[in-house]
């Protein structure tokens, strides 16, 4: 265990070397002020030309109380930190990007709903749930709220995330403003305010499981269909800065914002042991990394913002050979003011990758949870089994790394086993498709021994229940090769039957959508921000437009959820985030 905290205390210390240093000689620093009267001192001599370019001021964060300097000289540091009413003088740190867990990319899907026109008139109240209605709407029970909180329309939300789609159909009417808040010290060209391009989703996804438009045609909307959203893009592909992060958490309070979503995270401080000094010496990294975040979550509850965030998707469960691992839970999830998120799948089980513990607050759907991608990057996968003269078409995910299949492909299913290079020996697969079980092996690697074999394409089943998405590529680029996965039963019944000597043949295309199934608390987090949207708007319709604090609204969300269990070491922390109740709650 002190070797595995060591290991940890030295990649971290290397992370944040390299994350920090960029290929400028200067950089950027936090600076926490010990009152609002010692910023207001400083800022008012900074608004003299000479002293702003002495320090190398770049930004003054008047909501939180701090401010960005940027220098390569280390003097100006070793000032800073003297200075009387400066608390801490922090180095840019940051988080690595927010990203779906199992390898996802944006432009993938197993259950995604093809393109249809916005309806901007459609009416929550009508709501009549089908196919396309997202699972995780219907759990937390968010159309039962819609009509005492009038659909979240007293209330607005800002996401901090990786950007989004401004012209998406079911965001565009919801969209009220959008900021972008990454440096040159993230990307590689000076920011562009106005450039809240999301490149990687991520972003879009979350806004449209909070405010997705009700669309009539399909039934696909968020849990707050009528709240207005705000975007901080504070991400890219390279990572987080929590200089930006403090920035965008900054505008919000500037904004007047109701709720802020937060699905991003970095390490966690571990318990440690007294004189377990290499893990003193970790957290204290971690904490003072985090410091920018911190600070701006504090001035967030002074204001009266409402901060919800992912609890992270670094946990696994003990599988009979190895332990069940679970990290802390980091920043900024851990922070006393804001409500920590956990995942669950569709049976109301906590997710193998959702972290828990004592700074857990509540759970929402986090598995396979349907919404918004950035317009035509998700895809939907068609896939048909031709056997004994019948066509079936069977529940199937399409990976990512491969690109759009307009015209099917057929081919005779022929069975490789786990995908290994001696399973594809003594078999013709020229032709045809290989039929592989996953595991063991990477999914990109059993990609390529089946093209080795010259199969046209692969079909994955899974070994666990229903459908997991993954990648084939490791860069982003994509082949022109089909590769799906379809579920565990499927499958092992297709083995049986092509052993037993029966012929079967898949058709397989894929199609481009504008929306897309992701894992993740990422995905848990915004469920619970649109509950919140919703109990807000009741508070205010209630109360004549006055709010409700963001303590008496973590305590409303947590005893109105619905217990889970059991609930071991609070791996559910109070249960499933419930609309329903809440919103009966805040309207009281």
């Amino acid at each position: 265990m002190k070797a595995m905290r060591t290991m940890k205390f030295l990649i971290l210390t290397v992370v944040f070397t390299l994350l920090t240093s960029g290929t400028a000689q200067a950089k950027r620093y936090f600076v926490v002020y010990k009152s609002q009267q010692g910023f207001k001192m400083m800022d008012n001599y900074m608004k003299l030309e000479s002293a702003a370019k002495a320090f190398g001021l770049t930004q003054s964060l008047k909501n939180v109380h701090a401010m960005v300097v940027s220098t390569d000289n280390p003097a100006v540091v070793e000032q800073l930190k003297k200075h009387p009413e400066i608390e801490a003088v922090v180095e840019e740190g940051f988080l690595p990007a927010p990203k779906p867990v199992n390898g996802f990319h944006a432009a993938i899907s197993s259950r995604s709903l093809n393109a249809f026109p916005a309806n901007a008139n459609a009416n929550p109240d009508s709501f009549i749930q089908t196919s396309g209605t997202p699972w995780g709407i219907i759990a937390v029970k968010a159309p039962g709220a819609w009509g005492l909180s009038d659909a979240g329309s007293q209330t607005r939300v800002l996401v901090l995330d990786t950007g989004i789609d401004k012209n998406h159909e079911s965001l565009k009417y919801n969209i009220e403003q959008a900021k972008n808040f990454v440096t040159a010290a993230v990307g590689s060209a000076p920011s562009d305010p106005n450039d809240v391009t999301d490149d990687i989703g991520h972003g879009t996804h979350v806004a449209g499981t909070i405010a997705g438009q009700y669309n009539d045609q399909t039934g696909f909307v968020g849990v707050a269909p009528k709240t207005k959203i705000l975007m901080g893009k504070v991400c890219a592909a390279s990572g987080c800065s929590m200089i930006d992060i403090a920035a965008g958490i900054d505008w919000g309070i500037e904004q007047k914002v109701d709720v802020i979503n937060m699905s991003l995270g970095g390490p966690g401080a571990e318990k440690c042991k007294l004189l377990d000094l290499q893990c003193w010496a970790m957290n204290y990294v971690i904490e003072q990394m985090s410091k920018p975040i911190i600070q701006s979550l504090q001035s967030a509850e002074t204001a009266g913002v409402f901060v919800v965030a992912a609890a992270g998707n670094s946990a696994t469960e003990a599988d009979g050979t190895n332990p069940a691992k679970n990290p802390a839970i980091g920043y900024p999830a851990a922070a006393t003011t804001v409500l920590s998120v956990g995942a669950l799948d569709s049976t109301l089980t906590k997710t193998s990758f959702s972290q828990w513990g004592p700074t857990l607050d509540i759970s929402a759907p986090g598995a396979a949870v349907l919404s918004a991608v950035p317009m035509q990057m998700g895809r939907e996968s068609l896939v048909y089994l031709m056997m004994n003269g019948q066509k079936n078409k069977i529940a199937s995910v399409s990976f990512a790394g491969t690109k759009e299949i307009v015209n099917p492909k057929l081919g005779e299913l022929v069975h490789a086993a786990l995908g290994k290079p001696e399973d594809f020996k003594g078999k013709n697969f020229a032709g045809k498709f290989a039929l592989i079980a996953r595991g063991e092996i990477a999914f990109a690697d059993k990609v390529k021994n089946a093209q080795a074999a010259h199969a046209a394409g692969v079909v994955i089943y899974n070994n666990a229940a229903g459908l997991a998405q993954g990648t084939i590529t490791a860069d982003g680029t994509e082949i022109d090769y089909p590769v799906v996965m379809i579920e565990k039963t499927v499958g092992e019944n297709l083995v049986n039957l092509l052993r037993g000597g029966v012929v079967a043949s898949t058709e397989i295309s894929t199609v481009k959508t504008n929306y897309a199934n992701f894992d993740g608390t990422s995905m848990a987090s915004p469920h619970v921000a649109g509950v919140a949207a919703l109990a807000i708007s009741a508070y205010k319709l209630k109360h004549g437009g006055k709010t409700i604090s963001p303590m008496a609204l973590r305590d409303l969300l947590k005893r109105t959820a619905f217990p889970l269990g059991p609930n071991t070491d609070n791996k559910y922390g109070s249960g499933i985030v419930q609309a329903t109740s809440a919103v009966a709650a805040a309207a009281k």
